[in-house]
């Protein structure tokens, strides 16, 4: 709301001219200085070239999307994807609801990815022996991702002992969405960097708090630019109804969410020596951001997740993870990854659970001092959390709203309610509600 201040001192007109010729000098200064600052553009119609570029993106980036899907769907001959329009104002985020079994959840993506001319790479002589025990260890822990691949394969009409698994996680799945959706065209015409002071960019924050007969659990998830996002609502056949967001991968990467047990599974990136970029190990492994999807669908406790986790290799391939794991009875634990990947549980054995982007397996003490959102939401949790408005309010306090990171999302869960709110950064004000 514009504040109007009235002046009611006398002037002469000559007081009053050199006024008002001062206030227009001083008015035309500050537009030259912004238009002239650092990383701006001096020229008004390359402004206006570029907002008409990004609102054309918006417009536009899911089209594609939508014919393929289309296409696909008449092939599968059932809706195992459903696409719709979350806000009446706003094409990013949407919601999606993915149903089928797996094979034909594969088919469909698969009918997709063919479509779009996206690359499925082939078995090797040299890494025939490692595809076989990559198929082993799912048959241990996740038999339908086996099927997904196969009903993909299919798409391409392929059979499925010819995919190269090791290409299959991250360069198939994750990369034909990155493509697909034009996440390089949000990250260069969105960036929260060309309109403030550039900050760290990966500011995820999560928070578990239990207090008496409820779970609750909150998240910001924080990027440098804008880009595609969904809330999904999935149940494939064989595993758990999960709901939650995911992004660069419809069905395949979640980086929060519940499931029907009350089970939740919250990730943030971690940087300094834990952030890696790593190609596949030679040793079968999955995919970082598709474990949590595989800890979704087939987990019920946190002790069930932490089992899982431990039995395999995690693999980082674009940057490291850790995750706050929840579950309905009130336990919650972090879980990181050491420089030997290999699995770190850590429990603070009481009410609640922090992590931002700084290891905890290097003491609180660290943390702490080198993160002001964790600084700054451990008091606030610790006077107690009552309720869901209670870690909105903490959730809010530490969203970066400036700078070279914001805040794209922040949802609330509570976990034996099974219900989840959303908050999304266009609409803040706005308030989303999903159950089972």
């Amino acid at each position: 709301m514009k504040k109007v201040i009235k002046n009611d001192i006398d002037v002469n007109r000559m007081d009053n001219a050199r006024t008002k010729f001062i206030l227009l000098t001083s008015i035309l200064f500050v537009l030259v200085l912004f238009n002239c600052k650092p990383g701006g553009n001096n020229d008004n119609n390359g402004n206006d070239s570029h907002q008409e570029a990004v609102n054309n993106l918006y417009a536009e980036y899911d089209q594609q999307f939508r014919e393929y899907l289309a296409n696909a769907l008449q092939e599968v001959g059932k809706e195992t994807i459903v696409l719709e329009q979350l806000s009446d104002q706003y094409t990013v985020p949407k919601k999606i609801t993915i149903t089928g079994t797996p094979y034909e959840i594969g088919y469909t993506i698969g009918h997709i990815a063919n479509q779009y001319n996206h690359h499925l790479d082939l078995i090797t002589g040299t890494n025939s022996t490692l595809n076989t025990q990559i198929v082993e260890m799912y048959e241990n822990i996740y038999p339908q991702y086996l099927e997904i691949v196969r009903g993909a394969a299919d798409a391409y009409g392929v059979e499925f002992d010819q995919v190269d698994l090791t290409r299959m996680e991250y360069d198939f799945f994750v990369g034909l969405w990155w493509n697909l959706l034009r996440y390089n065209r949000f990250s260069s015409l969105t960036d929260f960097g060309t309109y403030g002071d550039v900050a760290p960019t990966n500011n995820c924050s999560i928070a578990s708090y239990y207090t008496q007969d409820r779970h609750i659990v909150g998240r910001n998830f924080d990027n440098p630019s804008d880009r595609p996002h969904y809330f999904a609502t999935t149940h494939m056949e064989g595993c758990y109804k999960m709901m939650g967001n995911v992004i660069y991968c419809l069905y395949h990467w979640a980086v929060d969410g519940i499931n029907e047990k009350g089970l939740s599974i919250n990730c943030a990136s971690n940087n300094e020596e834990y952030f890696w970029t790593e190609p596949y190990p030679q040793e079968p492994a999955v995919f970082s951001g598709h474990m949590a999807r595989i800890v979704m669908d087939t987990c019920a406790t946190v002790d069930e997740a932490i089992a899982l986790i431990g039995s395999v290799r995690v693999w980082f391939p674009n940057e490291g993870l850790h995750w706050i794991i929840a579950d309905a009875s009130g336990k919650s634990v972090v879980v990181e990854f050491d420089l030997d990947r290999k699995m770190v549980v850590l429990d603070r054995n009481g009410t609640y659970e922090l992590m931002t982007n700084t290891a905890l397996q290097k003491g609180e003490d660290y943390v702490v001092n080198n993160c002001w959102r964790y600084r700054t939401a451990k008091p606030m949790i610790e006077t107690g959390i009552r309720d869901t408005s209670d870690m909105f309010d903490v959730m809010n306090t530490i969203r970066p709203t400036s700078g070279g990171g914001r805040t794209l999302w922040t949802s609330i869960m509570d976990l034996n309610n099974r219900s989840f709110e959303m908050y999304y950064r266009k609409e803040y004000h706005q308030k989303y509600e999903f159950g089972f």
